[in-house]
């Protein structure tokens, strides 16, 4: 059952008109947070959409054909041009949602003043893009074995699927440079013995030669190790590459608890433990590790299997660098229209166009899926 009151007289439109008290504003219980979305904000990733049929990253990719650089022996020597290649693009489709808000002309009569019933149409709009809000975070964060998670019209893309292994198939095809073994791994589910999603923006990440594409994962599949600073540099450095840093950590709140006990006494690991204050300063709301910003996401999962069977892997740590993922949006919320109607009803209709995309899913990413707090 929803959250209500026990009291039916104060659910409803009744919560809105019936007392002299009442409140200026309803108090939202959709209380939440995303570092994620507010760090797309802050690096401007988030930019107008309608470009196209699809949403298109171009990318450029190792591969074997075309000119090659290589060794001459003699300046007769015969070198023959052949186009250039390894140029392709992810594709990604915009999604399309929509919500309707309506109320009966009845209440407009019932409410006792034009104050009150603008607080009542007010909060239903509130509500609605609350709501809104809540699903487009629940879509960014579906399990990576949900058929629709890497984005469709009805459905957002996933982090969870951008971000995840590829298959043990995923080869470089003997292209130059060689993809980092971590890009060859078991991708992560939420379920056991289910499959994760693995053609992601229309590229097939278990090909030959697609291991590009796979975010590095470490760990053995099965063999769980506890957080310590060493792992979360081996984390770090799997994602770093020449000119490319991670600059965003998400992880549960219990793997946050475990780095801010290694950060005080507690730990007995060192690190910063007190500042210039009379008062002893204990505890952090966001923790600086190299160039990325450590954070916890309630929706980042704390457990898990690894794809294709029962085996647990618990408590997820995803190291991304943002620069890679855009946010394209029609507008920041639902926007909304009137809806003429032959009921005695007030009705409108938002809709909300938007499409999360990535130029680049391979090795400037990387997570974990195996850690002990």
């Amino acid at each position: 059952m929803a959250l209500q009151s026990s009291d039916t007289a104060a659910n409803g439109f009744t919560s809105a008109v019936r007392d002299a008290w009442l409140s200026a504003k309803y108090m939202s219980l959709f209380t939440q947070r995303s570092p994620f979305i507010k760090m797309l904000q802050l690096r401007g990733n988030i930019q107008p959409a309608g470009y196209g049929v699809e949403m298109r990253e171009p990318l450029m990719v190792p591969v074997l054909t075309g000119p090659q650089l290589e060794g001459i022996s003699s300046g007769y020597a015969a070198n023959n041009p052949t186009p250039m290649t390894g140029y392709t693009s992810a594709k990604y489709a915009l999604s399309q949602y929509a919500i309707n808000v309506s109320w009966e002309d009845y209440e407009d009569v019932q409410a006792t003043g034009e104050v009150e019933m603008v607080k009542w149409r007010a909060a239903h709009f509130e509500n609605a893009i609350e709501r809104s809000n809540n699903r487009i975070l629940d879509d960014l964060w579906k399990a990576p074995e949900d058929a629709n998670s890497a984005g469709i019209r009805e459905q957002l893309a996933s982090i969870r699927t951008f971000v995840n292994a590829g298959t043990t198939t995923a080869t470089d095809g003997g292209a130059s440079p060689a993809a980092q073994a971590s890009q060859s791994k078991t991708p992560v589910c939420s379920a056991s013995s289910s499959t994760a999603i693995t053609l992601v923006g229309k590229i097939e990440r278990s090909a030959a030669g697609a291991a590009y594409w796979c975010p590095g994962k470490l760990g053995t599949d099965g063999t769980s190790v506890a957080l310590t600073v060493l792992e979360l540099n081996d984390l770090y450095e799997e994602a770093f590459q020449a000119g490319e840093e991670p600059d965003l950590i998400l992880m549960p709140s219990g793997l946050f608890s475990k780095i801010t006990n290694l950060m005080t006494v507690g730990g007995g690991n060192g690190g910063q433990m007190y500042g210039e204050s009379r008062l002893g300063k204990l505890g952090f709301s966001a923790v600086r590790f190299r160039n990325a910003d450590i954070v916890v996401d309630r929706r980042v999962p704390a457990s898990g299997f690894f794809a294709g069977g029962t085996t647990a892997a618990n408590n997820h740590m995803y190291c991304l660098n943002m620069k890679h993922f855009k946010w394209r949006a029609r507008s920041k919320k639902p926007v909304f229209k009137d809806v003429p109607s032959n009921k005695l009803i007030q009705e409108q209709l938002g809709a909300w166009y938007c499409c999360l995309t990535a130029d680049h899913l391979g090795n400037v990413h990387s997570f974990r899926a195996d850690l002990t707090t």
